[in-house]
């Protein structure tokens, strides 16, 4: 009877009766196999990107060390492949979990199967890239996958890491770098203290977010709408605050500037009335009104205040271009009073 060899390993079961003489030499073989299968480095070099028709075969033969058995195998080549490397498991009946790198040249990328080629069967390892696979030793359709999807980790204390998409109840870190970030609720660890996201520069980009509350205490906030959506009913910045129909300063005793640039000027603009400016009591119970001439008039002119305050009874007059100047009243009170007799 001859010898029969286990499925995921190959090694060598000896039938009664057989090999005598030779026991030693098999059994040493059969440890040689363990061991390959347990604790095995192997670096493969490609001499070829091969094909999905025609991949380079890494085999696990029976009763003989060989490539596919080792437990760690990285992929090396001798120069850039041209193109993307495919490589296969055999046999197709064997079970096997395997480490592999992928350090091809040039960005190279390493397809990876072990059935009958399937692009949903097989594995893709990215250049420069560590992975952990299973090889379902089903057959022509057998699959290859990464072992640790959907792994449950309990904690993870890393110095660096470079994360395509993490889904995650709750993260804990002192430092992530990531290119993108998608959160539905982001807040400091403790849940009430204000949390923080800034780069060496302070600088935080959000291309398009909705957040019930922000706190930004430093930088510059870019080609930003507000209020495009919901009314935003108190907004603050530096000393100022805008609220409804109110702008006022938050300073004790603050002065509001309005500054314009060169030649401009502030403007209020009439609606269905003209321009108006008021000047409110304390109390803002009421107040003096200064309104623009109404839009009939066509009238477009400046008025330029005095360089003084003048002295006590003159009054403003204009010299027709606009140019206001305190002067003496042309009429005296005793004309005045003449005046009034004679006209009634």
């Amino acid at each position: 009877m001859a010898s029969t060899y286990t499925t995921n390993l190959g090694i060598e079961k000896i039938a009664t009766g057989e090999q005598s003489g030779a026991w030693g030499t098999t059994t040493n073989t059969n440890f040689d196999i363990i061991d390959q299968a347990i604790n095995g480095i192997e670096a493969i070099t490609l001499s070829s990107a091969g094909a999905s028709g025609s991949p380079t075969v890494i085999p696990i033969t029976d009763g003989a060390a060989s490539t596919g058995r080792n437990k760690f195998i990285q992929f090396v080549d001798g120069g850039d492949l041209s193109a993307t490397a495919y490589v296969q498991l055999t046999p197709n009946n064997a079970e096997k979990i395997v480490f592999i790198r992928n350090s091809l040249t040039n960005n190279r990328s390493l397809i990876i199967f072990q059935g009958n080629y399937s692009a949903s069967n097989d594995f893709e390892i990215p250049n420069g890239k560590d992975v952990v696979l299973k090889f379902s030793g089903t057959g022509t359709g057998s699959t290859v996958t990464q072992l640790f999807e959907g792994l449950l980790v309990t904690a993870v204390d890393a110095t660096t890491g470079n994360i395509t998409t993490v889904n995650a109840t709750t993260v804990n870190a002192t430092t992530t770098d990531l290119t993108n970030i998608e959160v539905t609720n982001l807040k400091a660890k403790d849940g009430t203290a204000a949390g923080s996201i800034a780069n060496s520069t302070g600088v935080v980009t959000l291309g398009s977010s909705v957040l019930t509350t922000t706190d930004i205490n430093g930088g510059t906030v870019d080609g930003v709408t507000i209020g495009t959506n919901a009314v935003v009913t108190d907004l603050r910045v530096d000393n100022l605050k805008l609220d409804a129909n109110k702008v006022e300063s938050t300073n004790t005793n603050g002065n509001l500037q309005v500054e314009a640039n060169g030649t401009g000027y502030l403007e209020i603009r009439g609606n269905t009335n003209s321009g108006r400016l008021r000047f409110n009591c304390e109390s803002n119970s009421h107040g003096v009104t200064l309104s623009g001439p109404p839009h009939s008039a066509s009238a477009t002119y400046g008025l330029e205040l005095p360089n003084a305050d003048g002295s006590s009874g003159q009054a403003l007059v204009t010299d027709g271009s606009g140019k206001l100047s305190f002067a003496s009243a042309g009429i005296s009170t005793g004309k005045a009073i003449a005046m009034a007799i004679v006209f009634g």
